[in-house]
């Protein structure tokens, strides 16, 4: 069976609609600026060397990349850090490998 993770109805995990247009007026963050951004480069590792999350702050907020080792939990390998029952942050983000199953407070599970 694939990874799972647990979150919370607030988390607000939806289907990514896709790329959206840039608004007169609004930055574009996806285009190459000649000037290296400051990139603040936090690694959080989770229990048991299961995997990391490799966050960069961007000026429209963090971008992370996450490796998930096979067996990895949310509940046993993040939820001992976090402190929480479930995952209390909105995620938008697509795998390059593998699969996730996902588990919300209510019960509903998507994979």
């Amino acid at each position: 069976m694939g990874q799972d993770a647990r979150h919370s109805r607030q988390s607000g995990l939806t289907r990514w609609p896709g790329p959206q247009p840039i608004r007169n007026g609004e930055h574009d963050n996806t285009r190459t600026h000649p000037q290296q951004p400051r990139l603040a480069r936090e690694v959080r590792k989770f229990e048991a060397g299961s995997g990391q999350l490799e966050l960069v702050n961007l000026d429209a907020g963090p971008v992370g990349r996450a490796t998930f080792q096979p067996g990895w939990r949310w509940s046993q390998h993040v939820k001992p850090i976090a402190k929480t029952d479930s995952c209390q942050v909105a995620h938008t983000g697509y795998f390059i490998s593998g699969r996730m199953k996902v588990v919300m407070d209510d019960g509903e599970e998507m994979e």
